[in-house]
């Protein structure tokens, strides 16, 4: 009778189980076909090296390069809003490129892995054969490289603490790069992500340089007026011609911006062409008299101005040229100090007095000493020579007198090391306190506030940025203007700012920053610009002097800085250049003119100044100018270079000793070779779970076989702990080459 029982049971009864249970095996018995083929005895080293092992290497290594081609070589993808008409794109929109991108970056990201795993599975396995051993903690560790929970467990720590106690540096070394390659490996994927998928920022697109021409130099160290100037910049106009110093004086006028003493600072003026603005910054400083204050003021220079609002408006709205000057959809310009870009900076101080002091023998009017020094006044006194006083007679003053401003060279000024000037200033302003009143025209004055300044102009290396699609104000980095403080009495601060010598200023040139202006309200009533803007100060007699010192040093730094800024800029004209990849010749494009490409003759050219504009583009793109990415780049070059020093390693290995191996080359074929191993004694107790460190600290080894002491040559084993009573040899059984083993 057959044991599976009988066919006619009922459900339920003992037979019925046990012809279910025959039947189950059965079917885990039978096979369709023939038996599974039993492995062939084969050789674990051979002498022929493994080539083809090296190809997961070079697959991850070729994958890297391309990735960090895209950022050393700054590809571009497409603009903001211009993603699918790029190349790149295929027509594909952003979000499922970027999707297909993430998906390359995981692949890269697998590639890299299986190489390192490949590496740390080589290294073990050749400890595992011609050295002692290596503990069973780092075996496994090793065929599971990449895996964070390995460092959080007992088979890492327990090797590693106990390599470090018995000063065992090999095998402190292997924790080390098991530990730390854990860490390294999950690094991996967010570094190729972010080098894989293009980012929105802004990108280099090329350079263009700014060909600017005029009749004068554009930074002079001594300035001189032309006759036609002074003909021409002192006429009642609104539109004067665009070389005036004083043409920015209707500006500075503008009674809105002098609501509050802070409103003449740091305020902007649009460019007559290129449509771009630029700040007027000012920075006060009070030194410790009571009577002086002292302004620092600095703005760009209104050629550079033009030439960078007239080169946005080209990069943006002009057509393809050739392969070197494209349309930008979004540009950004910048230029530092290295490509010529000098801005002027002026220091103005001034000291105060009363007329009524001086003539009672009281008061004193110096010109103060400290300008771009100490902030202070110094023992060097430099009294306003009495001719040029404006008020000769002891208040009262009858009569109705306007304010008197005179320039004052600086031939009169005792110049040393510590003390510099361009030029000087007297203001006097009559009080307007009525104290008799004969009729409505005729006031008398109780006394005249007396202002003597020194200002000091210089030129200063200049960092500039202009983004026409955020703002049309063209940034700088002269914004903090305490910065210059000290800069004449220090060459080393000097030097680091580029800032030059200071600027001769003649007072028939400072004179046509007093050019005559329309006060708002009053148009058609001409008057000279200071001399207007000194009017505010006759209202009442002011609260201290400290106030309307510190408003005028103010007001005439200002003056003087933009009217500096527009040195040279008289019939300008602007050209574009950029180096042909085509013809390699240099092209020219008239900016300020109806478009026509006039190339201008060579004495046009060396004659002229050149600004170079690095020209950005926002949008999305690769590179390497943020520390994401450079961080990003670093992991992928580690791997890169741990890979080529190990391949280097390997083949020299190869060529020293002649031997390779591809047996063991992962989890499962070790698995494979403990399963058929003698059983060790070091491991009694495992087959519930390992539970202490002292187990994964058991070295191991592959070795030829061994059985109750005799040699089983033709078997390879694994080897946990000690053989025969005493630790593992490092030449005991190995494995032999191009043997063949079961």
């Amino acid at each position: 009778m057959s044991d599976c029982g009988t066919l006619g049971s009922h459900e339920g009864s003992p037979e019925s189980f046990t012809s279910s249970t025959c039947y189950a095996k059965s079917i885990a018995t039978t096979h369709i076909g023939d038996e599974p083929r039993a492995e062939e005895s084969k050789a674990a080293l051979h002498y022929t090296p493994e080539l083809l092992s090296y190809l997961t290497h070079f697959v991850s290594l070729l994958f890297t390069a391309v990735v960090l081609q895209l950022s050393f070589r700054e590809v571009y993808w497409a603009d903001e809003d211009g993603w699918r008409h790029s190349g790149w794109s295929l027509g594909l929109s952003q979000p499922v490129m970027a999707g297909l991108l993430q998906f390359a970056a995981k692949l890269h990201e697998v590639c890299i892995l299986a190489s390192l795993s490949a590496i740390a599975i080589d290294i073990i396995r050749r400890r595992l054969l011609v050295s002692r051993g290596v503990p069973f903690g780092f075996v496994m560790g090793g065929y599971r490289f990449g895996s964070a929970s390995s460092i959080f467990s007992g088979s890492f720590w327990g090797p590693f603490t106990d390599a470090i106690r018995h000063g065992r540096f090999e095998l402190l070394g292997l924790g080390l790069l098991l530990g730390l390659g854990a860490i390294y490996a999950n690094a991996i994927g967010p570094a190729s992500a972010v080098l894989m998928v293009p980012t929105l920022n802004w990108w280099p697109a090329y350079d263009l340089t700014a060909l600017m021409v005029g009749n004068g130099p554009f930074y002079p160290t001594s300035i001189t007026a032309d006759n036609w100037m002074i003909a021409s910049c002192l006429r009642q106009s609104e539109d004067l011609p665009f070389g005036c110093p004083g043409l920015g004086a209707s500006d500075l006028q503008n009674a809105d911006y002098y609501t509050t003493p802070e409103d003449l600072a740091n305020r902007s003026l649009t460019q007559r062409y290129g449509r771009a603005r630029r700040n007027l910054y000012t920075s006060s400083a009070i030194s410790p008299s009571w009577n002086s204050t002292l302004h620092i003021s600095s703005t760009i220079h209104s050629v550079v101005m033009e030439a960078i609002g007239l080169v946005g408006r080209f990069v943006s709205t002009f057509p393809d040229m050739n392969s070197s000057i494209s349309r930008v959809g979004r540009p950004q310009l910048e230029a530092t100090n290295s490509a010529g870009v000098m801005s002027p900076v002026v220091q103005t101080e001034c000291a105060s007095a009363r007329l009524n002091g001086i003539l009672d023998g009281t008061d004193t009017l110096l010109f103060p000493t400290s300008i771009l020094s100490r902030m202070n006044v110094t023992s060097q006194i430099w009294p306003v020579p009495e001719e040029y006083w404006p008020f000769a007679d002891k208040p009262p003053l009858d009569g109705y007198l306007e304010p008197n401003f005179t320039w004052v060279d600086r031939a009169i000024f005792q110049l040393s090391d510590q003390t510099s000037a361009s030029i000087g200033a007297i203001v006097a302003i009559p009080f307007d306190h009525p104290r008799t009143q004969v009729n409505f025209n005729n006031y008398g004055h109780d006394d005249v506030f007396l202002v003597a300044c020194v200002l000091d102009a210089r030129w200063a290396a200049t960092d500039i940025s202009y983004d026409p699609g955020t703002s049309d104000t063209v940034v700088s980095n002269l914004t903090d203007m305490s910065l210059f403080t000290g800069a004449a009495a220090d060459t080393d601060l000097r030097f680091r700012y580029g800032i030059s010598d200071s600027i001769y200023i003649p007072t028939d040139w400072a004179d046509l920053l007093n050019a005559p202006v329309a006060p708002p309200g009053y148009e058609g009533i001409w008057s000279s610009a200071i001399q207007n803007y000194l009017k505010r100060f006759m209202t009442g007699r002011p609260d201290g002097n400290q106030n309307a010192i510190s408003d005028i040093s103010k007001f005439l730094s200002l003056t003087l800085v933009d009217g500096l800024s527009r040195s040279g800029t008289e019939n300008m004209t602007f050209w574009v250049m950029n180096r042909n990849s085509l013809i390699f010749d240099w092209t020219f494009s008239d900016l300020s003119g109806s478009g026509d490409f006039e190339f201008p003759s060579e004495t046009v050219t060396q004659a002229g100044t050149t600004v170079t504009f690095k020209v950005q583009r926002y949008g999305w793109g690769y590179g390497n100018n943020s520390k994401t990415a450079r961080f990003a780049i670093s992991i992928l070059l580690i791997h890169a270079v741990f890979a080529v020093v190990y391949m280097i390693f390997t083949i020299a290995h190869w060529f020293i000793y002649r031997w390779s191996s591809r047996s063991w080359k992962n989890m499962e074929q070790l698995f494979a070779l403990a399963m058929v191993s003698t059983q060790p004694p070091s491991l009694r107790g495992v087959s519930a779970g390992v539970g202490t460190w002292d187990t994964w600290k058991i070295d191991v080894a592959i070795r030829e076989g061994q059985e109750e002491g005799q040699d089983l040559n033709d078997r390879i084993e694994l080897v946990f702990g000690e053989r025969d009573g005493g630790p593992i040899g490092r030449r005991e059984r190995q494995i032999r080459r191009r043997k063949r083993y079961q």
